[in-house]
């Protein structure tokens, strides 16, 4: 027997994270829940029991224990259920050595409205509401010169300025 050691690497790179939305990634998924306590299946309880109540919960672990294949993994349940999920990791949005708060929650926003923009869906008056009061909280501490750091950014701070607050 043959062993194809490139086939072998990509099946065991720890560097490489598993989405479970991928037929080929879902083949290589061990399900560790046993060992895990199950931790996923208990956040996606916990949403699916209450949907309309939010919840804010933590995941941790050590690097390369699981937990972004099994964030993944809990997106692809949740919108098999009908459920609009916005996931981005925080590294390829941000320089994470630089970040501070009002870039991450400025990059959160940015995430949650270009979901909404794909979905074609009108943000909720509630959700432009909050996108505005951290708007003039972030703006009152920040320099305008934060628009010109964060990819992204002018465009939603010009959103929110133009007539949504």
């Amino acid at each position: 027997m043959t062993v194809d050691l490139d086939q072998l690497w990509k099946s065991f790179n720890p560097s490489k994270t598993l989405d479970y939305s991928k037929d080929e990634d879902r083949k290589r998924y061990i399900n560790f829940s046993s060992f895990r306590n199950s931790a996923i299946e208990n956040l996606r309880d916990t949403i699916l029991f209450q949907p309309d109540v939010p919840t804010c919960q933590f995941l941790s672990g050590h690097i390369g224990c699981g937990k972004t294949t099994e964030q993944l993994r809990l997106k692809f349940h949740l919108e098999q259920e009908g459920f609009q999920v916005v996931y981005f990791e925080s590294s390829a949005h941000l320089d994470i050595v630089d970040a501070d708060i009002p870039e991450i929650y400025l990059s959160i926003v940015d995430q949650i409205v270009d979901s909404l923009n794909f979905l074609d869906v009108n943000i909720p008056e509630e959700l432009q509401q909050l996108f505005c009061e951290a708007y003039e909280i972030i703006r009152k501490q920040v320099e305008i010169a934060l628009e010109e750091n964060v990819p992204g950014m002018g465009r939603v701070l010009s959103d929110i300025e133009q007539g949504r607050c």
